[in-house]
C-alpha cells in the first residue's frame, strides 16, 4: 500500500522517468507545464528570452525533446558544415565560393584550450558582419610532449601573425602559466628595436590574450530591462552557442570531422538539483569536446 511519485524536467534521456511517463501502464502521468502557474503569462516573455527552443520545451513546456542527452542537434550541425577546407581561407576566391560580401572586414577570434591528454587546440573564427555570420578558418591541434608549452606558444605565435585576429581567448585553467609567459614573451618584444614583422604582430599579443574561467560568472545587460543578469561562463557560452547553431549563422568546413564528431559528443550529463541548471559533459571520452 505504498505509492511511488517520481518529478522531474523531461530532458529527452531514456530512462526510467521517461519509460514511467510514456511506456508503463502502472503508473499515471501528471503532465504538469509551467504554464499552469497562475502567473506564467508575466514571466513567460523574460523565459523565451533566456531560453533556447529546446530548453524552453523541457524546462517549461514539460515535453520529452528528441535529442536525449545531446546538446547540439544533429540536422544544426549538419547545416553548418559547408563544402570548403580550412586551406583555402586566406585565399580570395574564398569570399565568392561562400557567398560572401566582403572578406576585408571581418573580425577575427583564436580559442584555445590547453590539455595535456588531448593536446591543445586553436580555432580560428571569423564574423563577417555584412552577413551577420561566423565561419571557422583554422584549426590546429599541437599534441602534447616534453616540450608542450614551449610548442603551443609557438603555434600561437605563428597563428596570430597569420590571422592578425582582433581577440584571442584562452582556457585560464591548466594554461595558466602558459599565458603568463606568452604575455611576458609579448611585452619583453616591445621594447626591441627593428623589429621584424613576426615579432611587431607578436607584441600586440598582451593587448588581445584574453584569459577565461569557465567556473567565474559573466555580468550581462537585460536587452528590455537593461538591468545586470548574472551567468556562469560556460552555461552563457554552450547557451549562446547552442543559438547561433540553430539559427544556421555558424558554418564550419566538412572536412573538420573532429569538430563533427565533438558537437555530437557533448551532452547534458544531468542537471543541478535546486535550479535545474544543465552540467555539461562528453558521452564518449575519446572523442572529447575541446576543439
Amino acid at each position: 500500500d505504498r505509492v511511488l511519485i517520481a518529478t522531474s524536467t523531461p530532458i529527452g534521456k531514456k530512462g526510467k522517468f521517461h519509460e514511467w511517463c510514456l511506456s508503463r501502464n502502472d503508473f499515471k502521468e501528471d503532465f504538469l507545464p509551467s504554464s499552469v502557474i497562475p502567473h506564467w503569462e508575466a514571466i513567460k516573455e523574460e523565459i523565451v528570452r533566456e531560453s533556447t527552443e529546446e530548453s524552453f520545451m523541457s524546462e517549461h513546456m514539460a515535453v520529452f525533446t528528441d535529442s536525449a542527452q545531446g546538446v547540439f542537434k544533429r540536422d544544426w550541425v549538419n547545416s553548418a558544415r559547408l563544402d570548403y577546407s580550412y586551406s583555402e581561407t586566406q585565399n580570395q576566391s574564398f569570399k565568392n565560393k561562400l557567398g560572401l560580401s566582403s572578406a576585408q572586414d571581418k573580425i577575427v577570434a583564436i580559442g584555445i584550450d590547453w590539455n595535456k591528454n588531448a593536446g591543445t587546440e586553436f580555432y580560428v573564427v571569423g564574423y563577417f558582419p555584412q552577413d551577420r555570420v561566423w565561419i571557422g578558418l583554422d584549426a590546429v591541434n599541437v599534441a602534447s610532449s616534453e616540450f608542450s608549452a614551449k610548442r603551443w606558444i609557438k603555434e600561437l605565435v605563428n597563428l596570430n601573425y597569420k590571422w592578425r585576429p582582433d581577440y584571442i581567448y584562452a582556457d585560464e585553467g591548466y594554461g595558466h602559466t602558459i599565458i603568463e609567459d606568452i604575455k611576458y614573451e609579448s611585452y619583453t618584444l616591445r621594447g626591441k628595436k627593428n623589429k621584424t614583422d613576426k615579432e611587431v604582430a607578436t607584441a600586440k599579443i598582451a593587448d588581445i590574450l584574453v584569459s577565461f574561467n569557465f567556473s567565474s560568472n559573466v555580468i550581462l545587460k537585460d536587452p528590455i530591462t537593461n538591468k545586470d543578469v548574472k551567468k556562469t561562463g560556460k552555461h552563457f557560452l554552450v547557451e549562446n552557442a547552442i543559438r547561433i547553431l540553430q539559427e544556421g549563422l555558424f558554418k564550419f568546413s566538412v572536412e573538420d570531422a573532429t569538430l563533427k564528431d565533438q558537437f555530437f559528443n557533448y551532452i547534458i550529463k544531468k542537471r543541478q538539483s535546486d535550479n535545474h541548471k544543465p552540467i555539461y559533459g562528453k558521452q564518449n571520452e575519446k572523442v572529447g569536446d575541446h576543439r
